[in-house]
């Protein structure tokens, strides 16, 4: 089962400190994890495993059709069941 983790930012809140931390133990444990996070900053990307895949989305402004069609990519290619 592949899993994606989607993510405001890497700001370094505990939301996202706690979830980095969560990805990198289930990878950790042989998962296939993917995360993708919407906009900068970035604080806390020297924190992911390098075996994870992490995607910036793009987002620009409250809704942001370019970031919903990278995300749309990001699910397709990488088989992620919804």
């Amino acid at each position: 089962m592949k899993t994606l983790f989607l993510l405001s930012g890497l700001q370094g809140g505990g939301t996202e400190t706690k979830s980095v931390k969560i990805i990198n133990e289930l990878v950790g444990r042989g998962r296939s994890v993917s995360l993708a996070y919407l906009q900068g900053p970035e604080h806390l990307l020297p924190e992911v495993r390098s075996d994870v895949l992490t995607t910036c989305l793009h987002r620009k402004g409250k809704f942001s059709l370019s970031a919903l069609r990278n995300l749309r990519r990001l699910v397709s290619e990488k088989k992620i069941e919804l």
